[in-house]
């Protein structure tokens, strides 16, 4: 298994980033075998296929506060045509949260498959418990694609009206380990504004029972992945459904407790790793690609994701 990584992930100069992006580019030309990759998250090869998708978070993440994440890469892979080669040249597409992936290389890919749930440890049980003001948290990464700019705004918008019952926790580009550390002194967790899918943030806060608020399908049910009993807050509508879920939860010790319980539940039951491996397995031993499950006949397979 060979595995790369995109530009996004890498702290390099723009020169720097174009070489690499030119050696994808050679290689993606050169390679013979099978060609799997998984995709989530803020995915700059793939972000040209998919903007134009109602549950991307691409197109909120171009509009919003006119800071896109990844423009310096879009300029860099437009250039190389690094994404209409890696479109063209794909086998196989695992999708991670969302059908957005999938559906983005649907014309061109010889084999999609249905998306799959993000593998999550489910850590030992802990309470979420008040004492004193809510604490919400919001983690600042990719504030374009998360929205960062419109969650900080609802929410300090509430911690003005009321600094006594509210208190807003922010972090940025923390360990991590040093992250879920963070999430046990917090009780709400905010996690984005576009998207059609519940990511690791979410589900990682969901696995030590915190109350999350993302933007996501709730109609969502293909392959492994089904949100209609997700106990999450959706807020895809914007800022608005933000001040809308405290409208309509004050949140009180008890209900901290039980939609604390109903997330670790729904991660425990959707997210275990044998299971997503498992899963996973199958994909590739189809595609002659998974050397646990079948030989590879000469053939490799090439993961890619951030």
């Amino acid at each position: 298994m060979i595995q790369f990584i995109h530009p996004s992930a890498l702290t390099l100069p723009r020169h720097a980033r174009v070489g690499y992006a030119r050696w994808v580019y050679s290689f993606l030309r050169g390679f013979r075998g099978v060609l799997a990759i998984a995709v989530a998250g803020c995915d700059s090869y793939v972000q040209p296929l998919m903007a134009a998708s109602p549950f991307s978070a691409c197109a909120g993440c171009l509009t919003d506060s006119g800071r896109p994440t990844c423009t310096l890469d879009l300029d860099t892979i437009a250039e190389h045509g690094v994404a209409n080669a890696l479109a063209d040249r794909v086998d196989v597409v695992v999708p991670f949260a969302s059908a957005v992936y999938a559906d983005a290389y649907k014309s061109r890919c010889r084999r999609n498959v249905d998306p799959f749930n993000f593998p999550v440890e489910l850590p030992p049980a802990s309470t979420n418990w008040r004492n004193g003001p809510l604490r919400v948290l919001h983690g600042i990464t990719r504030p374009g694609f998360k929205g960062t700019e419109a969650i900080l705004r609802a929410v300090r918008g509430l911690v003005d009206r009321c600094p006594t019952d509210y208190e807003l926790v922010t972090s940025e580009q923390l360990p991590y380990a040093e992250y879920t550390r963070l999430l046990l002194t917090v009780n709400v967790v905010v996690d984005q504004l576009y998207g059609g899918g519940l990511g690791m943030n979410a589900l990682s806060a969901m696995a030590r029972s915190r109350i999350v608020l993302s933007s996501f399908d709730r109609s969502f049910a293909r392959g492994a992945v089904d949100y209609r009993d997700a106990p999450v807050y959706d807020i895809s509508s914007g800022e608005g459904a933000i001040v809308s879920a405290w409208r309509r939860s004050g949140w009180s010790a008890d209900e901290l407790a039980s939609a604390g319980s109903r997330s670790r539940a729904y991660v425990g039951a959707r997210c275990s790793p044998p299971e997503i491996a498992r899963q996973l397995c199958a994909v590739w031993s189809r595609a002659g690609t998974c050397e646990s499950c079948q030989p590879l006949g000469g053939r490799g397979m090439v993961g890619y994701g951030r």
